[in-house]
């Protein structure tokens, strides 16, 4: 039987250690992409969080031109990109800005949350209240998204014309992030790869109702890209370098407040043997342990 190379990948969400400085959470989560790339690693992806005081990711669009320069190989990515915030065609011109740079090296990873408490969500939205609900849903910002990165926006489109500029030799890949099933049905539905953050919510249940199937035609390779998002340990002994500051407070999962991985994952039925199967394909979130 063949057998299909395990890719891993990391997401980090830049944490800040008790009396470690925002600027020091940033340059370790540069370290981490780095050594990543030395180790072999296929993605490297930053999260969104705003208003929290131990996660410093608050522009993964910016972080990731700064990872961009700073690797060679490595691929780097959103993890992801608060759409419902956001205008898709900026989004999208964000993204081509970034792959004109490093063409074939781009992800754009969608969250479907909010990456913050209701006060930065109201900051965030021009439209705060009642005006912002009645805006469009986000399927069909991502829809939107899409079509401005392919530059195939309808022709029925009230912007039918206008196009995201700069046009890049390689457009970002698209994924939809979530942590349920409805967000594995609208990634079905849209037929973009889905990332299951198991990290945040572990109901082996949910994660295997997120999996759905679709018949739609899928973007190239023509292939379902699914990945889980799986806590782990990355031990700061092992990056050469002693733990910031001394040692890190747990999170409520038991874990080191994180810096996260990811690996492309196809679940089957379950094995007798409990050992990995090499066709499987998973996403992992990566602990900077202290």
């Amino acid at each position: 039987m063949e057998q299909r190379r395990l890719q891993l990948s990391i997401l980090d969400q830049s944490p800040a250690a008790p009396g470690e400085t925002p600027a020091a959470a940033l340059q370790h989560t540069l370290a981490l992409a780095q050594r990543a790339e030395e180790w072999g690693y296929h993605r490297f992806w930053v999260a969104e969080h705003h208003g929290s005081d131990r996660h410093m990711g608050s522009s993964p669009e910016v972080l990731m031109a700064h990872l961009l320069a700073r690797t060679n190989r490595l691929r780097i990515g959103s993890g992801g990109v608060m759409l419902q915030h956001y205008s898709p065609y900026k989004v999208a011109e964000n993204f081509n800005v970034l792959a004109s740079l490093a063409p074939g090296r781009v992800d754009l990873g969608i969250g479907r949350g909010p990456g913050g408490m209701p006060k930065s969500t109201q900051a965030l939205r021009p439209q705060p209240g009642p005006a912002a609900a009645a805006g469009p849903s986000l399927a069909d910002k991502v829809v939107e998204l899409r079509q401005f990165l392919h530059n195939q926006l309808d022709a029925g489109h009230p912007l039918a014309g206008l196009q995201a500029m700069p046009r890049p030799p390689q457009p970002a890949d698209l994924f939809l992030l979530g942590t349920t099933a409805a967000s594995g049905e609208m990634a079905a539905q849209l037929a973009l790869p889905y990332v299951f953050a198991y990290f945040l919510n572990g109901d082996e249940t949910e994660m295997r109702r997120g999996w759905i199937p679709t018949a739609n035609p899928l973007p190239p390779p023509g292939k379902p890209r699914r990945r889980l998002c799986w806590p782990c340990r990355l031990s700061w002994l092992r990056m050469n370098r002693p733990p910031p500051l001394g040692p890190r407070k747990s999170a409520p999962c038991g874990l080191p407040w994180k810096a996260v991985v990811l690996l492309p994952s196809f679940p089957k039925r379950r094995r007798k043997s409990s050992a990995a199967s090499p066709e499987k394909n998973s996403a992992m979130p990566s602990s900077r342990a202290g």
